[in-house]
């Protein structure tokens, strides 16, 4: 039962991460056509924008794996704060924050009329800010395993920069 639960679930994610490539084209192509000034430029780069915050929302929920086996597991060691930090919550965080700020970009770029984008774009930025030092320090404390953390952080930095342009300028 639990070998048909983890398919499943592997299918699940696999069909997310393609989802997310599609949509990440669609938002370059929005891009380019909304500074074309183009009006379905503007559609497109809103329906990507909210189906990148759903995907990132959704993929911290994807389980870590760090190790490919059982040696590889053992020759890691004992577990301490640090390991727990960086390689189990951050990253999970990240991709919250990252759909939070997302959808941000979203609310600003739909211009609704206020100014209620600032509370998203603020709050995922500084929550992105902070799992960014955390990341840094852990990786000067020599946590392990970190390359883990690499999908995410190329994934965080880009929407963090957006949020402080919208935000400061």
């Amino acid at each position: 039962m639990e070998q048909e639960t983890n398919s499943t679930r592997d299918k699940i994610f696999r069909l997310v991460s393609l989802a997310e490539k599609a949509i990440l084209l669609i938002l370059a192509i929005g891009v380019v056509l909304n500074y074309q000034n183009v009006f379905e430029g503007k559609t497109l780069l809103l329906i990507a924008l909210a189906g990148t915050a759903i995907i990132w929302f959704a993929m911290a929920f994807k389980p870590v794996e760090l190790f490919s086996s059982q040696q590889e597991a053992d020759e890691f060691g004992q577990w301490g704060f640090a390991e727990m930090l960086a390689l189990m919550i951050v990253p999970r965080v990240l991709w919250i924050s990252s759909a939070v700020s997302a959808f941000g970009v979203f609310a600003y770029f739909a211009d609704f009329g206020n100014v209620g984008y600032m509370k998203g774009l603020t709050s995922g930025g500084f929550a992105i800010f902070i799992c960014l030092v955390i990341l840094l320090i852990t990786l000067m404390m020599g946590v392990k395993k970190l390359r883990t953390v690499i999908p995410i952080f190329f994934r965080a930095l880009p929407i963090f920069l957006i949020d402080i342009y919208i935000v400061f300028f």
